[in-house]
């Protein structure tokens, strides 16, 4: 956590590992990391659904690229971060997070139990959307119920136009980011097969 990797040329770079709890709780999980050119400083987390809280693993973890960096959840301030340290939370329930220079944001959750996977997420940052923009994805086969849950950031007043395979799903929940009156954000259930998901926004 918090090393600073230069290069003379431009690279790629991916981040991840297997197990994340000393007693073996955890997946597969990996994802891409992005130049501190796209860092940001305005992130909507929260954890997914049914995430094992019992070995402290479930968790969103804030680092820092800069000395004097400021982290707030929901307006109120509950750290200052060195360069290339860090600061750990687990958000339950959805949570509007800020920093007051550009940081990385990563997180550990499951909709199910401990199989603990690992994601980068991207700070908020909205594009206007020319039509509607799509996107075509397979769900495997899965004993576990639900298969998958879908999380959704979104303009408040774009809410209306998420398709789920050309019909308005159904939401588990249509939450305003605190703080941010003009994002929502929405969870749905897909089920296993092909599937796509379109909405009038970015």
């Amino acid at each position: 956590d918090g090393a600073l990797l230069t290069a003379s040329q431009p690279v790629s770079v991916s981040a991840g590992g297997r197990g994340w709890a000393t007693n073996g709780c955890g997946d597969d999980g990996m994802d891409g990391l992005v130049p501190t050119s796209a860092l940001g400083r305005e992130f909507a987390v929260r954890l997914p659904t049914g995430t094992d809280q019992t070995m402290n693993e479930s968790r969103v973890r804030v680092i820092a690229d800069v000395d004097g960096t400021e982290v707030r959840t929901d307006g109120a301030l509950v750290t200052t971060l060195s360069a290339g340290s860090f600061y750990n939370f687990a958000p339950i329930a959805l949570t509007y997070l800020q920093t007051s220079q550009p940081a990385m944001v990563w997180m550990n959750g499951s909709l199910n139990g401990c199989e603990v996977d690992t994601v980068l997420i991207p700070p908020i940052a909205f594009a206007p959307a020319l039509t509607e923009l799509s996107l075509d994805f397979n769900v495997i086969a899965s004993t576990q119920n639900p298969a998958a849950e879908m999380a959704l950031l979104i303009a408040s007043s774009a809410v209306g136009t998420v398709e789920l395979n050309g019909a308005a799903p159904t939401f588990l929940s249509n939450e305003t980011v605190p703080g941010r009156s003009d994002l929502s954000y929405v969870r749905f259930v897909v089920t296993p097969g092909d599937r796509n998901v379109r909405a009038r926004s970015d």
